[in-house]
């Protein structure tokens, strides 16, 4: 396996993606549709590009637990310090 097997996996997955999204565009799905916030507005609703409106969507919903998933990621990082330093004196 070539040594930077992981930038061929990354490209892979950027491929897979634009094959995704090419596929998705003509097989007649929506790219960019009407978003309505309330019924008010509801003849007259925003235009959005779907993917990015969802993305969006998911960044919000990840925002709620913004700091559970920092203090997740720093007990991560911790336990990584502590192998690193238990690794380098047994050394």
């Amino acid at each position: 396996m070539p040594k930077d097997w992981r930038v061929a996996v990354l490209w892979g997955a950027v491929v897979v993606f634009a094959a995704w999204i090419l596929w998705w565009a003509s097989a007649g799905y929506p790219l960019d549709g009407p978003i309505c916030f309330d019924e008010i507005t509801r003849e007259n609703c925003p235009r959005y590009n779907v993917i990015v409106y969802s993305l969006w969507r998911f960044a919000e919903l990840v925002s709620h637990w913004a700091a559970l998933i920092a203090a997740i990621f720093t007990g991560a990082l911790t336990i990584f310090a502590v192998r690193l330093t238990v690794a380098k004196t047994l050394r």
